[in-house]
């Protein structure tokens, strides 16, 4: 169950007040001891501290979390409340404030956190949510827009060169 991922891309784009994207910003970040649970070992009990944490506005119930191995009943939480199947890799998050707009950039487990994000987005309906991703594995790449708490809009690359298309065009990548 320790598997080695293959990293799906994302950039989630927060939109909205100075203050309620401070807010989203403050509660996002990992804290040590309740934040970010670390990837590199695939062990969901050691926390870390990181600028971005699924953990942080979901929290896993502390009895998976306690647990010292990722169990399968920690792994199927985590896909049914996040999507991927463990935290963002601490290594890749980037985060950047650009004219009126918070943007982060990290890598996660295999798909997108879209189920992480439509929770989130109830939790900050004032705000506007943009995540959009790429990953190369499962040939998979598009958007979900979430506004005033709700999935506003969904696209999905319907097939391999359209997910090359979009990688290229949102990430200047070239697959």
């Amino acid at each position: 169950m320790n598997e080695q991922p293959s990293w799906c891309h994302v950039r989630l784009y927060v939109f909205g007040d100075p203050a309620d994207q401070n807010a989203f910003r403050d509660r996002v970040r990992g804290m040590p001891g309740r934040g970010a649970a670390s990837t590199s070992a695939g062990n969901v009990g050691s926390m870390a501290a990181a600028d971005f944490s699924f953990q942080s506005l979901v929290p896993m119930p502390s009895t998976l979390r306690r647990v010292a191995e990722r169990t399968e009943e920690a792994v199927e939480w985590m896909e049914r409340h996040w999507g991927p199947d463990r935290e963002v890799e601490p290594d890749a998050i980037g985060v950047v404030e650009m004219d009126g707009i918070l943007a982060y950039r990290f890598r996660c487990a295999w798909i997108p956190p879209e189920a992480w994000l439509e929770s989130v987005a109830r939790d900050f309906p004032e705000l506007a949510f943009r995540l959009d991703y790429y990953g190369t594995e499962f040939c998979i790449a598009g958007r979900v827009v979430c506004e005033q708490g709700a999935v506003a809009e969904r696209l999905d690359a319907p097939d391999p060169h359209a997910v090359q298309l979009f990688a290229k065009m949102h990430f200047g990548v070239d697959l």
